[in-house]
């Protein structure tokens, strides 16, 4: 059996009163993992899916698409690591079909050892929800230049 899972999901996420079209991105998760296994992969592929996606729909700057190539490209991988009981999820935004963009990151990790399944899952949404604002912070500049050539128009 492999250590990782690739989910390719989406959907879309739209800014109403936006006037230019939202970057397009496909999504693609990752999960990997070790010996250490108190959190099945699809619960913990779930988990970091739904945090980041909720977390971007509420920043209403990028459009998810499902499956296949996108311009852009979001990656979320989720590693849990068996010596020290963390895990650590990683989002990363960058090029696609489209090379217009920088690759930008951010991770956060915590801490699971002695802690029940419901609370290993709680941490470990924040911690994607987390490195999601961070991303979406450090992306706002980049994402604004991309828009700017749309804008001539309108």
């Amino acid at each position: 059996m492999k250590p990782w899972i690739g989910l390719s999901i989406g959907l879309f996420l739209t800014a109403g009163s936006a006037k230019a079209a939202l970057p397009e991105v496909s999504v693609v998760v990752d999960v990997h993992r070790g010996s250490w296994r108190p959190i099945a992969r699809a619960d913990l592929a779930r988990a970091v899916e739904r945090a980041v996606l909720d977390e971007l729909s509420r920043a209403q700057k990028l459009r998810i698409r499902r499956g296949g190539e996108s311009d852009y490209r979001l990656s979320i991988q989720a590693h849990l690591l068996d010596e020290a009981e963390t895990h650590t999820v990683s989002v990363e935004l960058g090029p696609g079909k489209k090379n217009d963009l920088p690759s930008l990151s951010a991770s956060r990790t915590v801490t699971l050892s002695k802690k029940s399944r419901g609370k290993m899952l709680e941490l470990i949404e924040k911690s994607a929800r987390e490195a999601t604002r961070a991303l979406v912070d450090v992306a706002t500049g980049p994402l604004a230049r991309l828009a700017q050539p749309n804008k001539k128009g309108g």
